[in-house]
């Protein structure tokens, strides 16, 4: 019998999920489920997975022991909901080596800036056998260009106002890197710190996700765009991946 991941890796899911935060954290449980008393890891915790504490409650509940690390020093978990907590960046921390089994994150793979010294890390704090599952914006999405190409002209916090509003720039603490953002930085990264062929799943709101980014007469373009999703249907181009990474058994 598949496993969740597995079956959804060979679909072209452009309408699926609606709710990318529970759909992620089905995704993160199935996996969990699959071990005995799984060692969980959170990096970027923050205030929980779409800032909601109510998925990490149920990732809690399937855990063994539950581990949360985020580098921003206002980020204070409330209730106790990790059995180990660390204000830290992932690379510098002080998670034991070999002692998780199942790491992953939510939007925070494209704020790494140094990719090899993130793997190397993730290769020394897994068991083998132990797996990292993450939800990123996909490099090779028309939004991830207009953010590189916005930032090269200084522009980002421009953008991010009109899109989001003042509110969202002023919680904007990491500035995106987009350095392992693509099915090809991140098969290169995973081989050189000696992990298996990363897999993928791709998945995209029914209504792209970003058609804020498109005022006025542009909105033309996004829904050219959102048409060419329907009749041209290449997962790889969709809005956010999802890569299971794992560390082969010893």
């Amino acid at each position: 019998m598949k496993d969740l991941f597995s079956e959804l890796e060979e679909q072209y899911n452009l309408h699926h999920p609606s709710e990318r935060r529970e759909f992620f954290t089905k995704l993160v449980i199935d996996r969990a489920l699959q071990y005995k008393n799984p060692t969980v890891l959170d990096i970027g915790c923050g205030d929980g997975i779409g800032r909601t504490g109510e998925f990490l409650q149920q990732i809690k509940a399937v855990s063994g022991r539950f581990m949360g690390i985020d580098p921003d020093p206002n980020i204070k978990p409330a209730n106790s909901i990790f059995d180990y907590f660390e204000n830290a960046l992932f690379e510098s921390s002080n998670i034991p080596d070999h002692s998780v089994d199942i790491a992953y994150s939510s939007m925070v793979m494209e704020h790494v800036v140094n990719p090899d010294e993130f793997f190397k890390k993730l290769y020394r704090v897994l068991k083998p056998g132990g797996c990292y599952l993450f939800l990123t914006v996909n490099g090779n999405h028309y939004f991830a260009f207009i953010t590189r190409f916005m930032k090269s002209i200084g522009a980002e916090e421009l953008a991010l106002k009109i899109a989001r509003g003042k509110k969202a720039v002023a919680e904007y603490h990491y500035p995106v890197a987009y350095k392992i953002n693509t099915p090809k930085q991140i098969d290169t990264t995973a081989a050189n710190n000696h992990f298996e062929k990363p897999r993928y799943v791709f998945i995209e709101r029914s209504n792209g996700g970003k058609q804020v980014y498109f005022p006025g007469p542009l909105i033309l373009i996004w829904h050219a765009l959102m048409f060419k999703r329907k009749i041209i249907k290449r997962k790889q181009d969709l809005l956010e991946l999802i890569c299971l990474v794992k560390k082969p058994l010893l």
